[in-house]
């Protein structure tokens, strides 16, 4: 896809990112959902083309040297990949979590099995798990748009 068409894609998500961010601010808890809906598809989306998982997350795609802020001191910049493999909440990565909250956390997707889902954490948790990531994300791409 045209460059100019995925920075049109990454800046309307940062747009929707931060307006749920802001609903999140204002009470609005049940935003988070949309936080991590929005975190999968600047960061850790995918799709399967002839038998193979491919990479189509917009921040991948136009950053390929993004480098996020390590969520535990001394907050050290971590390449994207790296980034994600990191613990985030509950003994999930930072890929796990965005992506249980998308695929089966009603981000997305409702998955009514309760073992496929998120581990058994008070839903404040994974609520500000999310905001905290959503935060981040939006920040350092602020910064690579300009």
């Amino acid at each position: 896809m045209e460059t100019a068409v995925l920075r049109s894609y990454l800046e309307d998500s940062l747009q929707i990112l931060t307006a749920s961010l802001e609903q999140v601010e204002n009470g609005a808890a049940s935003f988070y959902r949309v936080v991590a809906l929005q975190l999968r598809l600047l960061l850790c989306d995918t799709s399967r083309r002839h038998n193979r998982l491919e990479d189509t997350s917009l921040a991948e795609q136009l950053f390929s040297d993004l480098a996020l802020p390590a969520l535990t001191p001394p907050h050290t910049p971590l390449p994207l990949a790296q980034w994600l493999e990191q613990p985030a909440a509950a003994g999930l990565t930072v890929r796990q979590l965005i992506r249980r909250v998308c695929d089966q956390d009603g981000g997305a997707h409702v998955d009514p099995h309760p073992q496929a889902g998120l581990p058994d954490l008070p839903p404040q948790e994974i609520q500000a798990a999310v905001y905290r990531l959503g935060q981040i994300t939006a920040q350092a791409l602020r910064q690579r748009l300009g």
